[in-house]
């Protein structure tokens, strides 16, 4: 758990143009059995939400990066319907859920998000072709 102030928002929102590229958090292999099979559950809810196809390419990318360079991260209450924020970070992709937006602190309005790294949404491709490519 950590002391910081609950975000209102993803932290990575399209809008926000802000990037998590050092992950923070603990570390998969510190966690106990159980912790790492509901990490890895955790995970798995977010992938095979996907496209059959993609999400078993992105599973296999996932094991292969190794869930050893897998972080989780927490901001926030442990109590029910208090905001809280969870990151989980990997080599290969990044998880963030955002349960906040009510008075006072209350916990009833969820944002999460999906993340392949190296593919990211609103990357201005044409300006990285111009920059590497000569005309």
């Amino acid at each position: 758990m950590s002391s910081q102030e609950v975000p209102g928002d993803i932290i990575t929102s399209a809008e926000s143009g802000k990037r998590l590229v050092t992950p923070w958090g603990i570390r998969y292999p510190d966690l106990n059995k159980n912790q790492q099979e509901l990490l890895k559950s955790m995970v798995c809810e977010f992938v095979f939400n996907m496209e059959f196809g993609k999400a078993q390419a992105e599973y296999a990318k996932i094991e292969k990066a190794g869930f050893e360079n897998v972080y989780f991260g927490w901001i926030g209450a442990m109590e029910e319907k208090v905001s809280h924020y969870y990151i989980i970070n990997g080599p290969t992709f990044l998880i963030e859920f955002d349960n906040n937006g009510g008075p006072r602190g209350t916990a009833n309005h969820i944002h999460a998000i999906w993340r392949e790294k190296g593919n990211e949404y609103g990357e201005d491709v044409l300006k990285k072709h111009y920059e590497t490519e000569k005309h």
